[in-house]
C-alpha cells in the first residue's frame, strides 16, 4: 500500500466518522437539554472512565450541545489520548464552535501525532469550505 493509498484510506475513515455524526433536523429539534443533563454531559466528558468519556463526547457532537464546547476544548487540551482527541475534534466540528475550530486548525498544523494532525486537517478543510460557502451565499 503506497503513501497515497494510506492517505486516501485515512481520509475515508475520517469522512465516515464525520458523516456518522450527522443527524436529522427533527432529531435536533426534539432534543431538550436541561441544566442537569448538560452538567452530567460535562462530567462525563471530564471523567476518567474511558467508555463514559467517549459516549459523552459522541452525544455532545451528535446532538450539537454547544453548552459543553468549552469543557470539551479544555479536556482536549489536557488529554494525552489521541483517539479521544480525534473524537473530540469531530464532535466540536459538529457543534460548530468557532473558538474550538481555531484550536483544531492549529492542531492540523502543529500536532505531534500524525493521526491527530491528519484528522484535524480534514476537519479544518471541511469547516473552511462550509464557511466559504456560507459567505458566498450571503
Amino acid at each position: 500500500m503506497g503513501l497515497f493509498d494510506k492517505i486516501a484510506a485515512i481520509l475515508t475513515v475520517i469522512i465516515s466518522m464525520i458523516l456518522s455524526f450527522t443527524t436529522s433536523a427533527q432529531d435536533l429539534a426534539t432534543a431538550n437539554f436541561t441544566e442537569k443533563s448538560i452538567g452530567n454531559l460535562e462530567m462525563g466528558i471530564s471523567s476518567d472512565n474511558y467508555g463514559l468519556k467517549r459516549s459523552s463526547i459522541y452525544f455532545a457532537g451528535k446532538y450539537r450541545v454547544a453548552e459543553v464546547a468549552d469543557v470539551m476544548l479544555d479536556e482536549m487540551k489536557r488529554s494525552d489520548d489521541v483517539n479521544i482527541k480525534c473524537l473530540m475534534a469531530v464532535a466540536l466540528y459538529q457543534i460548530k464552535d468557532d473558538h474550538a475550530m481555531e484550536y483544531i486548525v492549529k492542531l492540523s498544523r502543529y500536532a505531534s501525532d500524525s493521526k491527530l494532525r491528519k484528522t484535524c486537517k480534514a476537519i479544518a478543510e471541511l469547516y473552511t469550505v462550509e464557511k466559504s460557502e456560507i459567505l458566498v451565499q450571503n
